[in-house]
């Protein structure tokens, strides 16, 4: 599964995205990480975009699976 990420402002996570027909989040991180957070809403997505903090909000969900290593 491809999911097209948008660069994020955080210290940690370079950019997020997420696929609406599988509810699916991807999160990468800086190093080079990427996970993958399954059945998440539409509005979640939104509200990380463009949350104050991003890594303070993904801190709120529940641990996503390692789907890529830097």
């Amino acid at each position: 599964m491809a999911i097209e990420r948008q660069p994020v402002k955080s210290s940690n996570i370079l950019s997020v995205g997420y696929d609406d027909g599988s509810k699916t989040l991807e999160v990468e991180y800086k190093g080079g990480a990427v996970y993958r957070f399954t059945d998440i809403a539409a509005e979640t997505h939104v509200a990380l975009r463009d949350a104050e903090s991003v890594g303070k909000f993904l801190r709120t969900l529940s641990k996503g699976t390692r789907v890529e290593q830097g």
